[in-house]
């Protein structure tokens, strides 16, 4: 990874750096560039990927999150942006991918409700068979 300076280099060389080109409420074209042609693809294949995932779904909360705004092609460039960034600091550092305390928090919000909701179906079955 040393031939990368930084983590934006690595992204603006596999074309995954989405932007927010806004200004006084004009938009400017988003278009990414083409970047590699093995690397982009794969990298977006990934992102779609972790947005169906049930098992950490960090990153599929987030798209979920941006989709509603930007539309899905977009936000496959920016999961898959996430997805980069990370592996550059995997293979950079030589260490395990290690999660932020932000997204253990997502994920203990996310299993709460769930128990919540897994809790008023079991309340409304009991309902049910009184």
């Amino acid at each position: 990874m040393s031939v990368f300076p930084s983590q934006a280099n690595l992204a603006s060389w596999a074309g995954l750096c989405p932007g927010n080109n806004e200004t006084a409420d004009k938009k400017i074209s988003t278009k990414v560039n083409h970047g590699n042609k093995y690397l982009k693809p794969t990298i977006v294949e990934a992102a779609w990927a972790a947005s169906h995932s049930k098992v950490n779904p960090v990153l599929a909360i987030k798209h979920r999150s941006i989709a509603v705004r930007r539309g899905i092609k977009k936000v496959n460039i920016a999961i898959g942006h996430k997805i980069l960034i990370a592996v550059y600091f995997v293979l950079k550092d030589k260490v395990p991918f290690q999660p932020s305390v932000r997204n253990k928090e997502i994920l203990k919000a996310n299993r709460l409700k769930k128990i919540e909701r897994l809790e008023k179906e079991l309340n409304a079955l009991k309902i049910t068979f009184e």
